[in-house]
């Protein structure tokens, strides 16, 4: 992970002018490893060490606060339905993910 840094979601962090940003999923609810009883179609933990790109942030969405945190949408370069996880978003191969799992690529 060099040349990241990491995000910490935190009460009152605001997002704006994220979208575009690089980012790298380096953990998926605060975790590196799935729970044991994980479905194969939800084990998102595959995607930990992908780059992705912010697309929507959550208040940009009209979406209630979250009690974990702050969410973003990334939007990942690789299909994720071919990689038989689900994707329900009208934004294809994208994920709402907590900004606490993400590691921010520098601007240039």
């Amino acid at each position: 992970m060099d040349n990241v840094c990491i995000v910490f979601a935190e009460e009152g962090i605001t997002l704006s002018g994220m979208n575009g940003r690089k980012v790298l999923l380096a953990t998926f609810l605060g975790s590196k490893h799935p729970p044991d009883d994980v479905r194969p179609s939800e084990d998102y933990w595959r995607l930990i060490g992908t780059n992705g790109t912010i697309v929507l942030e959550e208040s940009q969405a009209s979406m209630a606060k979250h009690q974990r945190g702050l969410r973003v949408l990334v939007q990942f370069p690789e299909s994720i339905r071919d990689m038989g996880l689900a994707c329900h978003n009208d934004i294809p191969d994208s994920l709402w993910i907590f900004v606490s799992d993400l590691a921010m690529h520098p601007v240039d």
